[in-house]
């Protein structure tokens, strides 16, 4: 179980296309270095 070891703190990160790729590998660095956060926001916007 993870727990939360920052205070006030929120990631947001953008999605879609190979920009997924790098934030999963961001993401994965953070947890090897032992960030946990309480809120994670993932988004993807498309302009048309």
């Amino acid at each position: 179980m993870l727990i939360n070891n920052t205070t006030d703190t929120a990631l947001i990160f953008e999605g879609g296309g190979m920009k997924t790729s790098y934030t999963a590998g961001f993401l994965n660095t953070l947890l090897e270095n032992g960030l946990y956060f309480n809120y994670l926001i993932r988004y993807h916007c498309r302009i048309q």
